[in-house]
């Protein structure tokens, strides 16, 4: 390369990288790609910082069905009454797009519920999962 440095830094590493880059022979500065799709997504990000016991707000990931999204959000508002707000942001869209939020101060049942100040189990966590049940069914319909 007539004395000239060179190296490939993909933003998205494939195996086309790795193929060019030692067909070209000059260095791929890159993780693995399987780890880095991994690892890249909100949800990957969280389990690295989990796994390093840096402190996070509560949350749940690598929810796949939208029955396992309710009754991580039961759970996740029954032990943290004191959060109104909850952000959805789905691990594969980028630029702010694949967010959503759920209000509870919207919901009149969970604000009264957490009026009672009962105190979190089972018990009020399959109270609040009726609750969004049925509230995500109404709003899919429109009503």
């Amino acid at each position: 390369m007539n004395g000239r440095v060179a190296y490939i830094v993909p933003s998205i590493p494939s195996y086309d990288d790795i193929e060019l880059s030692a067909l070209l022979n000059v260095p791929l500065f890159s993780g693995n790609p399987q780890k880095n799709a991994l690892y890249s997504t909100k949800s990957g990000s969280k389990t690295v910082l989990g796994a390093c016991e840096i402190p996070m707000p509560p949350g749940s990931w690598g929810m796949k069905t939208e029955k396992e999204i309710i009754a991580s959000l039961a759970k996740l508002i029954a032990y943290n009454f004191n959060i109104n707000l909850w952000v959805f942001k789905i691990d594969d869209e980028f630029n702010g797009r694949g967010h959503a939020t759920f209000n509870i101060e919207q919901i009149k049942l969970l604000v009264d519920l957490r009026n009672r100040k009962q105190p979190a189990d089972d018990k009020l966590v399959e109270k609040i999962q009726d609750i969004i049940t049925s509230v995500s069914q109404k709003s899919f319909l429109n009503i």
